[in-house]
């Protein structure tokens, strides 16, 4: 994928992805613990107020809950 190919352009190895489906959260965390990884990467979009006060934010559940670090990456 583009993800891959632009982490192995920058000389980051040991790359995974991986694809769910289901809640997004849970599918993550699950993901982690089950594979034993080490960090999570992901996007946010950055959005908050009402928006995600109603909905919630899959970064934001994810960043709390995870046993491990996880880094989220903005658009800029």
């Amino acid at each position: 994928t583009e993800v891959v190919e632009a982490a192995e352009a920058r000389g980051i190895g040991d790359v995974t992805t991986h694809i769910e489906t289901g809640d997004p959260d849970a599918e993550i965390l699950a993901t982690v613990e089950a594979a034993g990884l080490d960090a999570v990467v992901m996007g946010a979009t950055g959005r908050d107020g009402e928006y995600r006060a109603l909905l919630g934010s899959v970064a934001e559940k994810t960043v709390r809950q995870a046993d491990v670090p996880v880094i989220t990456v903005g658009e800029d």
